[in-house]
């Protein structure tokens, strides 16, 4: 059962092991496989305890050189055929979990022979094994996206920079770039849901004064090695709120970077779209107080470069926890005191 389920997943992905298309044949494969134990090890259950002499033959014959384990799981009935189902499973699975260490490093760190008698007993550590082959495609895309240092991602980075680069300064786009990332930020593929890229240009804030004359003291007639006191996403946010003012921004995230600009996506929801208004996970955004939330420091960016979060005393921790500490443990005299 199990081997027609692989040669039909095959059939229907025939560049599941040549070209590594792995976010969608990997998923169909993980959940027939999942599905199909789940319904062996029920089939198992309702069998009477009249074959279990067979069943102990079957595993002399599988592992001769092996003692079968008779270790009670639940019902106080010995239960070898556990093994030979988990053992052909994972004998099934073991390409598939080939495929899963290089893209998951938790995988990776995992050692367990898949033929390993010792642990097929165990059917916690089993089932946990099975439920870790069933995560789905976006669970590797945000592992990939976590080691931006990788060839893969930085081949993927650098092909897309280049065609942001060709690409108006804000134009919207048909889907996330990250969707795990956009995802976590409250974006969901349904109508009423926007995403727009924009570039910010990289670097400080020149003061805008005509010819430098600021008509001032000298410590305020500074103009180039001026800091920003919001940060670029929040820059990014502002000029797509003003470009879409029947839009409410919701969050933003990076998407790429080079020696000059700074790409971010931003999503933005419609508060007029029926399908946002009887929605109560994001009606609350329709609410006339929260048009250009963007423009008043209301979203995730804008409330960090306010210096505003959770919790007691979080305003003692300006300019960061660590230099904050640093500042109250350094003693500094004036000369002359």
């Amino acid at each position: 059962m199990l081997t027609k389920s692989f040669s039909r997943m095959r059939k229907l992905s025939p560049g599941f092991q040549e070209k590594g298309s792995w976010s969608a044949d990997v998923q169909r494969c993980t959940t027939t496989i999942f599905e199909e134990t789940q319904e062996a090890v029920g089939k198992w259950k309702q069998r009477s305890t009249e074959k279990e002499g067979k069943v102990l033959a079957l595993l002399s014959q599988t592992y001769p050189s092996s003692t079968p384990h008779q270790s009670s799981v639940g019902d106080g009935r010995a239960k070898p055929e556990l093994y030979i189902i988990g053992s052909r499973v994972m004998q099934r699975c073991h390409q598939l979990l080939e495929l899963y260490r290089e893209f998951n490093t938790q995988l990776a760190d995992d050692s367990t022979n898949v033929d390993d008698p010792e642990w097929l007993h165990d059917a916690e550590r089993m089932s946990e094994m099975l439920e870790r082959a069933k995560m789905g495609a976006l669970k590797y895309v945000e592992e990939l996206q976590k080691k931006k240092q990788s060839d893969v991602m930085l081949f993927l980075l650098r092909v897309r920079c280049w065609e942001l680069r060709q690409l108006n300064v804000i134009h919207r786009a048909s889907r996330p770039s990250r969707p795990d990332k956009a995802r976590r930020l409250g974006y969901k593929a349904k109508q009423g849901y926007v995403i727009y890229r924009v570039r910010v240009r990289r670097g400080g804030r020149k003061k805008p004064a005509k010819k430098g004359a600021t008509f001032g003291k000298p410590t305020n007639q500074g103009i180039n090695q001026l800091k920003y006191q919001r940060s670029l996403k929040s820059t990014a946010e502002s000029r797509v709120g003003r470009r879409c003012a029947n839009l409410r921004v919701l969050n933003s995230y990076w998407i790429n970077q080079d020696s000059t600009y700074k790409y971010y996506e931003v999503i933005l929801v419609d508060p007029q779209h029926k399908a946002i208004r009887i929605d109560p996970r994001i009606n609350w955004i329709v609410a006339p107080v929260h048009k250009h939330r963007e423009e008043r420091g209301l979203t995730a960016t804008g409330k960090k470069s306010r210096g505003l979060n959770k919790g007691h005393r979080y305003n003692k921790t300006k300019a960061g926890r660590r230099k904050t500490w640093l500042r109250h443990n350094t003693l500094s005299l004036w000369r002359y005191r």
